[in-house]
C-alpha cells in the first residue's frame, strides 16, 4: 500500500519508527525522532564536504572522506540491501542496509536491527546547486541513487537498474527505504542497491562519556596559541589528547592511562613520548611527519593478506636506509628493482620459481660486454663456469674456471633461421661449421653401415669394406712406379662397373687380343693385329 502520511506522523510523534502501514502503532520499533540525545550530535558536522564531494566511482565504494586525520563520511557504491520479512502481495515495500552482505532473506522490521546502518548524510549538507545531485553525477551530492535489479550481485546492476526518486522515501536518519505504492514496489525475486553518503564522525556521547565531570578528561586539546610545553601528563582516561597547530615543543610527554594521541600539523616538535605503570597509548596519530629516534617496536602480531592490513600499515612509500630482514615471506605486487654496479643478491633458496618466460640480464646502462650465468658447485674449490653471451661477436661463449685463470671456447649452435623455425640437423648427417658460431648439415653422411658422400657419390659400407663412385676418378701425378718384382699389376673396370687388377707375370695362357697403343687417334684398345713389325 501506499505510505500513509497519517500514520506515519503520529508514530513519529510517538518516538516510534514507520516502517509499514500495515503494522499497528504498537508494533512499530522505538527510536529517537523528536528528541536529540548526545549520540546524534554530529560534533564534526562543519567537516562534512558541502561541494567537491570526493567519490563517486565504484571503486572508491567504502572509502572514508578524513579530515586531519579524523573520519567524517563515509561512501556506499550500490550497497545491497536487505529486504523485510513483511511481503505484501508477492513485493517488498521495505529495505535495510545492513553493516554485513546482504541477504535474500527479510529480517524483522518490528525491532532495529543490531546490523542496521543510520545517519546518512542529506542533501541538507551541500550547496544549493548540488540538491537534486545524486552519490554518482559526475559532479557528486548527497542524493541516494537507488537501483532494482534481477542480479544477485552488484556486477550485474545495469544503469536501466536506476529506480525514479518518485517511487520510493528514504530515511536519512534511520536508513529505511520505503517504496510509495505496492505497484512500484520490487517483487520479491529482485534486489536493490543504493549509492550514498554516510556521517561517520565523532558523535556528542564519543567525546563526553557518561556522568559528570568527565568532559575536561575525555577531550584534552593542546592549542594553537601554545607556545610550548615541557610537560604534559595525562592522569584520566582520555579519548583524544590531540596536539594542535603551531605548538612549538614538547619536551615530555606520559600518559598512565589509555589514551589516543593525536597530531595535527603544525611546525612543532615533540621530544618525548613516555607512559607511566606499563600502560600504552590506544592510537598515536600524526598528521604530519612522527621522527622516533629510537628503536620503534610493533608487538601486534596480526598476519596481512593484502598491503593494506596486518600489523604495519603504510599508505605512501617506504624508504630504508639499512639492512631489511624479513623471517616470513615477501610479496611483491610491483617492480622489484636492485641498483648498483656491485650489488649481490644472495638466495638460499634450493628451488626458485619465477613466473615470467624471459629473464633479462645486464638491462640497464652502461651496457657491459659480457652478460650471462655463472654456476658454482660443491666441487668448484671456489672457481665457476659461466655462459656468457659476446656482444661485440654476437655469440655464446662457454667459460671453465680454474685456480689459474679462466679459458673459454664458443658455444655451437645449428645455422641461424627465423625465430621459432631454428635450422635442424638431419638425422646421421656429418656436420659442417656453417659460421663462426654455427654449423649444419655437410654432404657426408654415416649410418652405422656405410659413409656416403652427396648421397651416392662415394660410398664405402662398413660390413664389406667396398667403396662406389659414381663418376670419373682422376689421379692428380702419374702414380708409383714398378717395384721390379714382378708383381705388377694392371687395372681394369668389369661389366659391374668394379675396378680390379691383373698381374702382369708372364703365363703360357693363349691370347686372342692384344692391349696396345694406336698412334692414330692416341687410343689403348685389344686387338689382334700388330701394324710393322715386332716389340
Amino acid at each position: 500500500m501506499a505510505i500513509n502520511n497519517t500514520f506515519k506522523s503520529a508514530r513519529l510523534l510517538q518516538s516510534r519508527r514507520y516502517t509499514h502501514d500495515a503494522f499497528t502503532d504498537g508494533q512499530e520499533a522505538f527510536t529517537s525522532t523528536l528528541d536529540i540525545n548526545a549520540n546524534e550530535v554530529y560534533i564534526d558536522q562543519a567537516l562534512i564536504p558541502s561541494s567537491s564531494l570526493p567519490f563517486s566511482g565504484s571503486a572508491q565504494s567504502g572509502s572514508i572522506y578524513s579530515v586531519d586525520g579524523l573520519p567524517v563520511v563515509k561512501y556506499y557504491h550500490r550497497a545491497g540491501l536487505t529486504r523485510s520479512d513483511l511481503v505484501s502481495g508477492s513485493k517488498n515495500e521495505v529495505w535495510f542496509l545492513l553493516s554485513n552482505d546482504s541477504s535474500s532473506a527479510g529480517i524483522g522490521a518490528q525491532l532495529i536491527d543490531g546490523n542496521q546502518q543510520t545517519n546518512f548524510v542529506s542533501p541538507k549538507y551541500s550547496v544549493t546547486s548540488l540538491a537534486n545531485a545524486n552519490a554518482e553525477d559526475a559532479t557528486p551530492g548527497y542524493g541516494v541513487k537507488v537501483f532494482v535489479s534481477t542480479s544477485s550481485t552488484v556486477g550485474g546492476v545495469v544503469a536501466g537498474d536506476q529506480v525514479s526518486i518518485n517511487d520510493y522515501t528514504f530515511d536519512y536518519k534511520t536508513g529505511v527505504l520505503q517504496f510509495t505504492t505496492n505497484t512500484t514496489a520490487p517483487a520479491t525475486t529482485k534486489y536493490v542497491y543504493i549509492s550514498g553518503y554516510q556521517y561517520v564522525g565523532r558523535t556528542l556521547s564519543s567525546q563526553i562519556g557518561s556522568g559528570t565531570g568527565v568532559i575536561s578528561s575525555r577531550l584534552t586539546r593542546i592549542e594553537e596559541s601554545t607556545a610550548s610545553l615541557n610537560v604534559f601528563s595525562a592522569s584520566q582516561e582520555a579519548k583524544d589528547i590531540i596536539v594542535s597547530n603551531y605548538t612549538s615543543s614538547m619536551n615530555a610527554f606520559s600518559a598512565s592511562v589509555s589514551a589516543s594521541l593525536v597530531f595535527l600539523q603544525g611546525s612543532g616538535s615533540i621530544q618525548s613520548l613516555g607512559t607511566q605503570n606499563n600502560v600504552t597509548f590506544s592510537i598515536v596519530r600524526a598528521i604530519n611527519d612522527l621522527n622516533v629516534g629510537g628503536v620503534a617496536t610493533i608487538t601486534n602480531t596480526t598476519q596481512n593478506t593484502t598491503w593494506n592490513d596486518g600489523a604495519l600499515i603504510v599508505s605512501g612509500g617506504v624508504g630504508i636506509g639499512k639492512n631489511l630482514y624479513v623471517s616470513g615471506s615477501t610479496t611483491i605486487v610491483g617492480d622489484f628493482t636492485v641498483l648498483g654496479s656491485s650489488s649481490i643478491v644472495n638466495i638460499s633458496a634450493s628451488i626458485i620459481q619465477l613466473d615470467d618466460n624471459i629473464i633479462r640480464l645486464n638491462a640497464y646502462n652502461p651496457f657491459l660486454r659480457y652478460a650471462g650465468i655463472e654456476v658454482m658447485d660443491s666441487g668448484s674449490n671456489n672457481t665457476s663456469a659461466s655462459v656468457l653471451w659476446d656482444s661485440v661477436n654476437d655469440y655464446w661463449i662457454l667459460v671453465s674456471g680454474s685456480t689459474g685463470g679462466s679459458v673459454s671456447g664458443r658455444a655451437i649452435s645449428t645455422t641461424y633461421a627465423a625465430q621459432g623455425s631454428e635450422t635442424s640437423i638431419t638425422l646421421n648427417t656429418i656436420p659442417k661449421a656453417t659460421g663462426p658460431g654455427s654449423i649444419g648439415d655437410s654432404y657426408l653422411t654415416e649410418d652405422g653401415t656405410r659413409l656416403a658422400y652427396y648421397t651416392d657419390a662415394l660410398v664405402v659400407t662398413g660390413s664389406s669394406g667396398q667403396t662406389y663412385i659414381k663418376g670419373k676418378l682422376t689421379l692428380a701425378d702419374a702414380g708409383g712406379t714398378d717395384a721390379g718384382t714382378l708383381s705388377a699389376a694392371m687395372i681394369f673396370r668389369n661389366s659391374s662397373n668394379e675396378l680390379g687388377y691383373i698381374s702382369t707375370t708372364a703365363t703360357t695362357d693363349v691370347m686372342t687380343g692384344i692391349l696396345g697403343y694406336r698412334t692414330s687417334d692416341g687410343r689403348l684398345v685389344f686387338s689382334s693385329m700388330i701394324d710393322g713389325g715386332g716389340f
